[in-house]
């Protein structure tokens, strides 16, 4: 069944519906976002509901990937922080979170970063599979959820490969001296019961026997073991 979604997408309904005596003893839904794939996940759940014991099992109830993202955030006795707490809040609300915990594959993952990344740069899509992770580490070992958590590290590397997630944007080079001037006139400007940032010396510098080698504007070289206004 295809229905719209608000952003205007098309989502395609796989329904089962399994009956016993003329009564229908299970039911299961999912939203996929090809019709193609919906049609795959339908003859490939059918065929494992055959297998014996499995519809036992699959009326147990329901975790979805959502409950065990609450449940990792409300029991984390680590501070995770606001961006972080922001990114659990979105996923757990997200539609991708209310599949069931041994439905979550590399693929689905993979698809999911891919509808972020139409929006989203890679940079900002990385930190949603980042927090997602954290929950699949501990799921199955603290919780019994069926979350695989390989399942994770598959997808994280095919994300990689795409394009679909990378590193925040990085200072390919040493800034100028000009740059580190107004940086410290910026923080000797503050006001004075701020940190005494002037007095932190600047490292990353290219290093030969132990000191850094700075070069001045005229061309000269300098060595120092730091870069302090302080006295």
């Amino acid at each position: 069944m295809a229905r719209k979604r608000a952003d205007g997408s098309t989502a395609y309904l796989a329904r089962i519906a399994i009956k016993r005596q003329s009564e229908v003893v299970y039911r299961e839904n999912q939203t996929f976002d090809r019709r193609q794939v919906a049609s795959a996940w339908i003859a490939k759940r059918e065929t494992e509901l055959r297998e014996p014991g499995a519809l036992d099992r699959a009326s147990r109830p329901v975790i979805t990937l959502a409950d065990a993202i609450k449940r990792f955030t409300a029991e984390n006795k680590r501070s995770i922080g606001r961006s972080r707490a922001q990114v659990m809040d979105f996923l757990s609300k997200s539609e991708f979170a209310q599949a069931r915990c041994d439905d979550i594959t590399s693929q689905r993952i993979v698809g999911f970063a891919s509808d972020l990344a139409k929006t989203r740069k890679a940079s900002t899509v990385a930190g949603y599979p980042s927090g997602l992770s954290a929950v699949m580490e501990v799921a199955k070992p603290a919780r019994s959820y069926p979350l695989d958590k390989h399942a994770m590290v598959d997808a994280l590397a095919v994300a990689r490969r795409l394009g679909l997630i990378a590193r925040s944007n990085e200072r390919d080079r040493r800034p100028t001296l000009d740059e580190l001037d107004r940086l410290m006139k910026h923080f000797m400007d503050r006001r004075a019961n701020a940190s005494p940032m002037t007095h932190i010396s600047l490292s990353r510098f290219s290093r030969r026997d132990g000191s850094r080698k700075l070069r001045g504007s005229a061309g000269r070289t300098t060595r120092a073991t730091g870069y302090s206004s302080g006295p």
